[in-house]
């Protein structure tokens, strides 16, 4: 019997195949990948890359930022990003993650269709770079338009809970449209709160607690997510 789909997606970010490999067999339906969490990631390695999707049976997204700080990329930045799109989705990559945006914190539309046309059929996940974007609705329309398939935000605050105010507002005005990630402070104990209060049917986590080392602890609180999750939805 083949059994139904869940309400529910839970992705999970990491940045190790040993993360990988413990997200996918606590529960995980879909990983985004990066390198160097503790800078909000940022492009993962070729070795990384290649390992994680020979070993693990989930959709990749792999984020595209090739340094911390701003998303005002300068050309050569955005050449580098292009060629790392093109190579992670030849290798194997669901999608990509990436955000760019103009010197007046507004979407940069040339270059998000430029990764559109690359991408081609793929998933492009504008990350949380849209939190900094004041006009969310414009940005949200130019978006669609380009054919972004969802947003990952914590609703401009440090913290999901505290935003969601903001990512209801958003989900109510371009719901079907446009898909929005919770993504920020995901735990086991507000998963179920934050998925229902915005009323989405995907959240994005580490599940790590700071500490992307700490498998023993990130197996655990994966698991109790998806479980409440599971329990929440009667599953």
């Amino acid at each position: 019997m083949i059994s139904p789909p869940k309400p529910f997606l839970v992705e999970v970010c990491v940045d190790s195949l040993e993360a990988a490999l413990i997200a996918e067999k606590s529960g995980a339906d879909r990983l985004e990948l990066n390198f160097a969490l503790e800078l909000d990631g940022l492009t993962p390695s070729l070795g990384l890359v290649e390992s994680v999707l020979e070993q693990v049976n989930l959709p990749v997204i792999t984020m595209v930022r090739p340094r911390s700080g701003d998303f005002f990329y300068r050309p050569a930045e955005w050449s580098t990003m292009l060629r790392s799109s093109a190579w992670l989705l030849e290798s194997g990559a669901a999608g990509v993650a990436f955000g760019a945006l103009n010197q007046d914190r507004t979407v940069d539309e040339k270059r998000c269709q430029e990764m559109r046309a690359l991408a081609a059929d793929r998933e492009l996940v504008f990350h949380k770079a849209f939190d900094e974007i004041a006009d969310w609705s414009q940005a949200g329309q130019q978006l669609i338009d380009i054919g972004i398939d969802r947003v990952m935000t914590s609703g401009r605050e440090t913290g999901c809970l505290e935003g969601v105010p903001a990512m209801k507002r958003l989900q109510c005005e371009f719901r079907g449209r446009l898909a929005v990630l919770p993504a920020g402070g995901i735990t086991a104990t507000n998963v179920v709160e934050v998925l229902e209060a915005v009323d989405v049917d995907q959240v994005h986590g580490s599940f790590s607690g700071g500490n992307p080392r700490d498998f023993l602890a990130i197996e655990a609180e994966i698991v109790a997510a998806v479980g409440n999750l599971k329990t929440h939805f009667n599953q």
